[in-house]
């Protein structure tokens, strides 16, 4: 049994930036959120951490050695009757180019965060990045 959360599945999301900037983003084959965009994600089983579920996705769907994994924020997702509660990780190093294995997903694109809502996101993800993106662009207060 997947560990919930009031109800809610709990899961993690990996966010997997390139040198270039470009994050990595996959359409949903089938469930509740076929056809739609996010990042990677990955139901947390009873028995592992978030940061495990989350390597484990990225070994066996994405076929990439992670590297270092560094919590970000926890977001909720709910599309009808299915709500999640997704632990957001960065992973800005790892091994091998990312590729679709057999798995949730059956499509994937690189894509500036900024131009990243020209997919079909999960509302809840395309407003995130976008949190994300004006918190990385608001100027920083300076010291006296």
């Amino acid at each position: 049994m997947t560990p919930t959360l009031n109800d809610a599945l709990v899961a993690s999301a990996g966010i997997l930036l390139r040198e270039d900037g470009q994050m990595l983003l996959v359409r949903h084959a089938a469930g509740p959120f076929a056809g739609r965009w996010s990042m990677p994600l990955v139901a947390v089983a009873p028995s592992e951490t978030a940061q495990d579920a989350l390597a484990r996705l990225l070994r066996g769907v994405l076929r990439v050695r992670p590297g270092p994994l560094e919590f970000l924020d926890t977001l909720e997702i709910a599309d009808g009757a299915e709500r999640l509660v997704v632990n957001a990780f960065s992973c800005l190093e790892w091994g091998g180019e990312a590729t679709l294995g057999v798995g949730p997903y059956d499509d994937a694109a690189w894509a500036p965060p900024g131009e990243a809502s020209t997919l079909d996101l999960l509302p809840e993800v395309r407003d995130w990045i976008a949190a994300q993106l004006r918190e990385i662009a608001a100027p920083t207060p300076q010291g006296d």
